[in-house]
């Protein structure tokens, strides 16, 4: 359970890092 949070924030920080 813990990995899919921790997938989920990895991928949020990514999304945020890519640029529109």
């Amino acid at each position: 359970m813990a990995k899919v949070i921790l997938l989920v924030v990895a991928y949020m920080k990514v999304e945020n890092r890519a640029p529109e």
